[in-house]
């Protein structure tokens, strides 16, 4: 994927200010932030993102109420939550699995993010909000380790836009996860 970030003139604390809900768990990526601007959305307005990379549980809820779901313009509301399961691979068995470990080289995977959002708000119509977080660290089975949120105009652009986003994850963010079996 070609990376969409654009260069800005905007000194970092200008930018926090007008991302507000930002959130950037590491103090590295704010030379990253400094760097880059928002495109604006096919509706014309400047799309808000919640990006973040957190080592305890996800506040899946937390995220949706007081971010997803704080604008007018929004019509529709997807989300993603990812979590560990008992299974390896395509086995519908449970084996011994109790654990995932996720390591993440975090500035690299801001970089990733910040384009992935960049991307989603220019291909798919009415993105207004996008929220990514990913756990790193241990993270025991059923608790999320990815959410994705979309708030959009309308159904289609945010399903089509979650869709491509957890895709683009899976595949190409610079995670590494490793299965664990520990003791309870």
């Amino acid at each position: 994927m070609e990376s969409t970030l654009q260069p800005s003139k905007k000194s970092f604390p200008a930018l926090l200010k007008q991302l507000p809900d930002m959130v950037v768990v590491s103090p590295e990526c704010e030379t990253l932030l400094h760097a880059f601007s928002r495109p604006p959305n096919t509706e014309g307005h400047i799309p808000d993102y919640y990006l973040a990379i957190v080592d305890k549980a996800i506040p899946v809820q937390e995220i949706e109420q007081t971010f997803l779901y704080t604008s007018p313009y929004v019509g529709a509301v997807t989300t993603f939550t990812g979590i560990p399961r008992c299974t390896s691979g395509e086995s519908n068995q449970c084996d011994t699995i109790t654990h995932l470990f996720y390591e993440t080289y975090t500035k690299m995977v801001m970089k990733q993010m910040l384009a992935l959002c960049n991307t989603l708000v220019e291909q798919f119509p009415g993105i207004f909000k996008v929220a990514v977080v990913m756990r790193v660290g241990l993270v025991p089975l059923q608790q999320p380790s990815l959410f994705v949120g979309i708030a959009s105009s309308h159904r289609q652009g945010g399903f089509d836009a979650l869709h491509y986003a957890v895709e683009y994850i899976k595949k190409d963010a610079v995670v590494w996860k490793k299965e664990l079996s520990l003791p309870s």
